[in-house]
């Protein structure tokens, strides 16, 4: 739900928070900084920080959250990212322009500098609904033409988990496309990622070697309480360890200690911690990120994020601090604004394929985002970056892989004390209600009347309804 997720929604461009910087699970497997460096140009540098890169790291634990298309009744779709980014009392503007079809899928994105276009990208979906292919391009000035960089082909199993990806970079010399990398990926009854192993091709021998594997493992409530990782040892041919993070969770399932071990010849020694505190109604207030010192063999504050909500419980603000070990205080670094258009809800809104995720980060319709630093010596904040956010109405459906006849799912959202009805043509065999963490928190099987919701906060969630029609997820808000 969004109580937890607004945890990690100040991360924003890589090199501007110092988490952003750091190695942890929030920032491993399938992020863009672990591709190539034609990959993570564009996408990482304009928009994949706008949301937290933890959430989509524990989206990816159950696929419903990326995978399964909404038939929600869209009013509007974003169109346009326009940035500014201030270095030096210069203005460097760039923009990101999303483009859909007639079924309101993502079909192109296209970013540009000063005016001057810099790179695209071009997606192709399945039968199913599913992006199957993403093909980036570069604008060539001296040709005035695009040109191949790289592409990503998915693969996804009968339920829709995306369970390979194939990354290909263009060669433009022999005018191939070139073997990269691999993604695999395992899931366990539940849909929750349990394995992940992540190859590299090899020119030479024409085959795929292994570079890291990532385990998980959860609580009966689907919390990831274990997270290895693991690094390929081409002599010993044989996986050795790497990384090791272990979470603990309060009663109501919400983080709040992650301590990561690193693996040392023989033995697993400290390493970082993240601890998170939340205020009565589950939202995230502050996280502390903290070092293992081994010379005082304790451990040594280094970073602390803090968050503010409106009335609406959109983030609207989010402060990162530093350390100041010589003072014993902690010192303003970083700052981050928000601005919502409160006519509209998220859920209203579609959004691209690249953020496709930004709508569970808010209750209304995000407009603006400014980023600032902390002068010391002018003791205020300075703005470095300026994101407007533009719409455009939306009259289409986006269609879902499976459809359930005449399904209807009101109210929602769900006032306090009401209950959720599910009706449709097709008999309704089973409802599940996820937090946007992935983790299940009700499961009622042949339905019949209304479902309760009392053991609930308020909160936005994703139900999953199944018939003998098929399945569909819908985003499920509870005021």
């Amino acid at each position: 739900m969004k109580r937890a997720i607004t945890l990690w929604v100040l991360m924003i461009f890589t090199g501007t928070f110092t988490y952003g910087q750091r190695t942890s699970h929030l920032d491993h497997y399938r992020s863009l900084e672990n591709r190539s460096e034609k990959q993570a140009f564009d996408q990482l540098q304009n928009y994949k920080n706008i949301f937290p890169k933890f959430l989509l790291k524990q989206k990816q634990k159950n696929s419903l959250y990326l995978h399964q298309k909404s038939s929600h009744a869209y009013t509007h779709r974003l169109d346009s990212i326009k940035i500014n980014v201030f270095a030096g009392g210069v203005d460097l503007p760039s923009k990101n322009i999303f483009i859909y079809d007639a079924d309101g899928k993502n079909t192109k994105y296209i970013n540009s500098a000063n005016g001057n276009p810099v790179s695209k990208d071009e997606y192709t979906y399945n039968a199913g609904g599913y992006l199957s292919e993403d093909v980036s391009f570069y604008w060539d000035d001296s040709m005035s033409q695009w040109l191949y960089t790289w592409k990503s082909e998915k693969s996804y199993d009968t339920n829709g988990y995306l369970t390979q990806e194939i990354i290909s970079n263009y060669d433009q010399f022999s005018s191939k496309w070139i073997n990269d990398s691999k993604y695999e990926t395992t899931y366990n009854t539940h849909g929750f990622t349990i394995k992940e192993i992540s190859s590299n091709w090899d020119v030479v021998s024409g085959k795929w070697i292994p570079q890291s594997k990532y385990e998980y493992t959860y609580d009966l409530n689907g919390n990831e309480i274990t997270y290895l990782t693991y690094h390929w040892d081409v002599v010993q041919s044989k996986w050795i360890n790497g990384l090791k993070v272990e979470s603990t969770y309060d009663t109501s399932g919400y983080p709040m200690h992650s301590v990561a071990f690193n693996w040392n010849q023989n033995s697993w020694e400290k390493d970082w911690k993240d601890e998170y505190t939340f205020d009565a109604a589950g939202y995230i207030l502050s996280d502390i990120y903290s070092d293992w010192d081994t010379f005082i063999n304790n451990w040594r504050s280094i970073s602390k994020d803090t968050y503010v909500y409106d009335a609406d419980n959109n983030l609207s603000e989010g402060i990162d601090y530093q350390w100041d070990d010589a003072g014993k205080v902690w010192k303003k670094n970083l700052k981050n604004t928000y601005t919502y258009d409160k006519t509209y809800s998220s859920s209203e809104i579609l959004f691209p394929v690249l953020i496709q995720d930004l709508g569970d980060l808010s209750s209304n319709m995000l407009t603006e985002r400014k980023a600032y630093n902390w002068q010391e010596n002018k003791d205020k904040w300075e703005i470095t970056m300026d994101q407007l956010f533009y719409y455009s109405k939306q009259t289409k459906l986006s269609a879902d892989r499976f459809d359930i006849p005449g399904l209807k799912i009101y109210p929602n959202p769900v006032p306090l004390g009401s209950e959720l009805r599910i009706d449709s043509e097709a008999p309704i065999e089973k409802v599940t209600i996820f937090s946007l963490l992935g983790q299940k928190l009700k499961e009622v099987n042949d339905p019949a009347g209304n479902i309760d919701l009392a053991g609930l906060s308020r909160g936005i969630y994703m139900i999953k309804i199944f018939s003998d029609k098929g399945s569909t997820a819908r985003k499920l808000i509870k005021e």
